[in-house]
């Protein structure tokens, strides 16, 4: 019991809120992402191999965030703060996505479905790929919340590979018989950000 009592007296500095913040933001956000991708996402039989392969390097990916999050050496607060708010704002951008779509969820990325209707609302609004958005940023986030400038390369992979999906979805949509409709939603929304 002593050993536990000197470790909550031992005094926190800024830095190891932020640490820890940081890595609280980061479970919260991919434990989101993961609940969306096995609890939210529909899926039309077994999941699409390249969406297997965008999980896999998501996991490994996050991994190495975790590690770099744990192992990180006092980076400036003011970037750790800055990681908190990508945090912030990917977990509200992710779960607004949510929101707008409760009643008929989107299928999986990289499924071959034809689509139905073209989503307008929320945060559709303003971006049309917004879960995409949100994952970029808590990718983003963890670069600034830990300091680790060599996180960047993971936002890259993972941002390459967002880019291919929206794509296909995009196709799927130029294809369908709401492409009419789609090329002036395109028009008026950004990709990722808003225009």
């Amino acid at each position: 019991m002593t050993g536990f009592c000197s470790l909550l007296a031992y005094p926190m500095t800024s830095e190891d809120v932020t640490k820890w913040l940081g890595i609280a933001m980061f479970a919260l956000c991919f434990g989101s992402f993961f609940w969306g991708i096995h609890c939210f996402f529909r899926s039309q039989g077994s999941m699409p191999g390249r969406m297997r392969l965008t999980q896999g390097l998501g996991l490994l990916m996050a991994v190495w965030h975790v590690a770099c999050l744990l192992t990180s050496r006092s980076p400036v607060v003011g970037l750790r703060l800055i990681g908190l708010a990508f945090y912030l704002v990917s977990l509200f951008l992710f779960w607004w996505s949510v929101h707008t779509f409760k009643k008929v969820p989107p299928t999986l990325a990289f499924s071959a479905d034809v689509p139905e209707r073209i989503m307008t609302n929320g945060p559709y609004r303003f971006v049309r790929h917004p879960f995409y958005t949100a994952y970029i940023l808590a990718w983003v986030a963890g670069v600034f919340a830990s300091g680790d400038w060599s996180l960047a390369v993971s936002v890259a992979v993972m941002t390459f590979l967002y880019l291919q999906s929206a794509r296909m979805e995009e196709k799927k949509f130029s294809e369908s018989k709401l492409a009419a409709d789609y090329t002036g939603y395109r028009k008026s929304t950004g990709m990722f950000l808003p225009k």
